[in-house]
């Protein structure tokens, strides 16, 4: 089942990511995991597509940030503390980009 921008918002704050202010143009909303001052994973979600293209999503969101696919997106969203669940799965090369302060 695809996600709406919200929903993909709802799911990754779950997981323990924060809104960044300020940043983008108002088409994106970013989120970051930061863990003892280092940023861990980001996600970058298009506010103008509803529901996000399955294969935006899977690629471009997921992926890089050590998520299979929804279904693996489901099953740490339904484990009892799904910020550690998702801490577990992280790359530990880090995200693929990096944010400027």
């Amino acid at each position: 089942m695809p996600l709406s921008p919200e929903e993909a918002i709802a799911a990754f704050k779950r997981l323990g990511c924060k809104v960044i202010p300020n940043r983008g143009k108002g088409s994106h909303t970013w989120l970051q995991l930061t863990v003892e001052g280092r940023q861990r994973a980001i996600f970058n979600i298009p506010m103008n597509r509803n529901p996000i293209a399955a294969r935006t999503l899977r690629h471009s969101i997921l992926n890089p940030n050590g998520i299979r696919d929804e279904q693996h997106l489901r099953e740490l969203l339904d484990d009892t503390n799904p910020p550690l669940a998702f801490l577990r799965v992280i790359p530990q090369q880090g995200p693929r980009y990096r944010l400027r302060p």
